[in-house]
């Protein structure tokens, strides 16, 4: 009676509100995995520091090249849905998707369908437009490209 009362708890439990909810030991090995993982990056991070210390480099171009303080893609899936955790090969990933991506037949009907398209008249530059464009800029910055041949 006892366990099966404690079946029927644990499963109540379990599901609330229509969704499952992860037990406690699920909980508990994603705590851990998410633990090792920022040590791992630690431990990389200070090797590499270290060894910058040691040789005489940089620390500040050592912590650029690891992107200490900004946000990265630690892990990433491939095409067969394996998860990949070495930068290298999330790179390469990456770089495979996206040249997929650009290579697609989707992507080259939109490149014809803008070639195809008229071009547009651009009426000349007045010189009013450059003096008020100048006025509107602030001291002491200097202007972007403009793209514009």
């Amino acid at each position: 009676m006892e366990d099966n009362l404690t079946a029927i708890v644990t499963e109540c439990a379990v599901d609330v509100d229509g969704r499952m909810v992860r037990e406690d030991t699920e909980l508990a090995e994603l705590s851990k995995l998410n633990n090792c993982k920022v040590s791992d990056i630690r431990k990389f991070n200070m090797k590499k520091i270290d060894h910058a210390l040691k040789n005489g480099g940089s620390l500040k171009a050592v912590k650029r090249k690891l992107g200490v303080g900004k946000s990265q893609m630690y892990a990433l899936s491939d095409k067969e849905d394996n998860v990949i955790s070495n930068i290298y090969k999330i790179v390469k990933v990456a770089e495979e998707a996206y040249t997929i991506l650009y290579n697609s037949e989707f992507n080259q009907s939109i490149n014809e369908r803008d070639s195809s398209a008229q071009p547009c008249v651009i009426q000349p530059v007045k010189k009013e437009e450059v003096k008020k464009a100048l006025g509107a800029m602030e001291k002491g910055k200097a202007a972007g490209e403009d793209k514009i041949n």
